[in-house]
């Protein structure tokens, strides 16, 4: 069974986090629901990441893995996103649209699918999301600097 020590960095979106092997940390917003939980792993090696596969796969937890690929960003280059300056409205549209495939190229859903699930004109729903990247985009560059 894998330990975590190999494990150097995480990202997940979440709610609790726990200490693994090595000083690392895995954080997981495990709730009650069937809500599906993002993890983003770094690990020092192949045979790490290996050794993670092959427990998952081993595991009765459905998983889906959507990208592996070599780590480029250092400390330098890595900046946190406070999603706190969204407003809830924001986030909400931000989050069907991810969910309804709205980013997905070619796109799953377009502004007016969105704005029937949400009962608002596409218009409103345009402006959200322009407005909603705006934020996030902006704190992200001034976070960098």
């Amino acid at each position: 069974m894998y330990d975590g020590a190999d494990i150097i960095s995480r990202n997940v979106c979440s709610d609790t986090v726990w200490p693994l092997a090595g000083g690392s940390t895995m954080i997981d917003s495990h709730t009650d629901s069937d809500e599906p939980i993002h993890v983003v792993l770094e690990v020092t090696n192949r045979e790490a990441l290996t050794s993670i596969l092959r427990a998952v796969d081993e595991s009765d937890v459905r998983v889906q893995t959507r990208n592996i690929s070599l780590a480029t960003l250092s400390p330098e280059t890595t900046v946190s996103i406070d999603l706190d300056i969204l407003t809830e409205k924001q986030r909400e549209t931000l989050e069907l649209a991810l969910a309804e495939g709205y980013y997905e190229r070619p796109r799953e859903a377009d502004l007016t699918a969105l704005s029937d699930h949400l009962g608002i004109s596409k218009s409103a729903v345009s402006q959200r999301i322009r407005n909603a990247e705006t934020k996030l985009i902006t704190n992200a560059l001034q976070a960098y600097r």
